[in-house]
C-alpha cells in the first residue's frame, strides 16, 4: 500500500484537490480538507522503446500487462522503476527521483526456500523453533536480495536518467521525500510564502 499526503498552503489552498499520480484508489482522511494529496511515489515501466508508463497502484500488475511487460522478466531487466516524489526545501516545488525497483521472484521462489529451510533444519539441526523460524525468513529474503543487486549492478543506467539532480523550478539541490518534511512550513512556490505544511493523509 502507499502512503497519501497532503500539502496545504495556509494562504493559496482554499479547496480539496487529489493528484491521481501513481494510485487509482485511496482511503484518505478528512476528504474535504483544503489541500494537494499525492502519494509517496509510484512504480513505472521503461518500455523498450524508452516510454515510461505509470502503473497506478493497485492496478500495477494489469497496467503492466496492458504496456506488453511480464513482471518477472521486466524486472530481472531493470525496466521497472521506483518513483520517489520529493519536495523541494528551497521553493515547495513538487520533484522526483528514480531507482530500479527490483520485484522480487515472488512467493513461487520464497516459500519453498523458507520451508526447506525450516524442515532440513529441524531434521539436521536441534534447534528450537523460533531459532529455525528465524533461519528460514532469512533463507527465503536470500533470493530477492540476490536479485536486486544483480539487477542494480547490470541495468542501474536505466534510472540514472530520472535521478533528482536539481529542483526543476528553482534549480536547488536540496529535496526530500514528503515522509521527511512532515509538519515542517516550507515555502509556496505559488505565493511565496513559507506557509506550506505537510501532513499525513491516508493510504492508497
Amino acid at each position: 500500500m502507499g502512503t497519501l499526503f497532503r500539502i496545504t498552503c495556509d494562504h493559496c489552498d482554499t479547496q480539496p484537490n487529489v493528484t491521481f499520480d501513481g494510485f487509482v484508489g485511496a482511503a484518505l482522511t478528512e476528504f474535504d480538507k483544503p489541500g494537494e494529496v499525492v502519494s509517496d511515489g509510484y512504480v513505472a515501466y521503461l518500455s523498450p522503446q524508452g516510454k515510461l508508463v505509470v502503473l497506478p497502484h493497485p492496478l500495477e500488475s494489469s497496467s503492466l500487462a496492458a504496456a506488453g511487460g511480464s513482471w518477472t522478466r521486466s524486472s530481472l531487466s531493470g525496466r521497472l522503476l521506483r518513483f520517489t516524489n520529493l519536495i523541494c526545501l528551497d521553493c515547495g516545488t513538487l520533484n522526483k527521483t528514480a531507482r530500479i525497483h527490483s520485484a522480487g521472484p515472488g512467493c513461487i521462489l520464497m516459500v519453498p526456500m523458507g520451508v526447506a529451510t525450516f524442515v532440513l533444519g529441524e531434521w539436521l539441526l536441534p534447534l528450537p523453533p523460533w531459532i529455525m523460524f528465524t533461519l528460514s525468513w532469512v533463507a527465503a529474503a536470500i533470493p530477492p536480495w540476490i536479485e536486486g543487486t544483480y539487477v542494480n549492478r547490470v541495468h542501474g543506467e536505466n534510472a540514472a536518467p530520472y535521478r533528482f539532480q536539481h529542483c526543476v523550478q528553482c534549480g536547488g539541490s536540496k529535496a526530500v521525500p514528503l515522509s521527511d518534511a512532515l509538519r515542517k512550513k516550507l515555502p509556496c512556490p505559488k505565493c511565496a510564502e513559507r506557509t506550506i505544511s505537510i501532513t499525513y493523509a491516508g493510504k492508497s
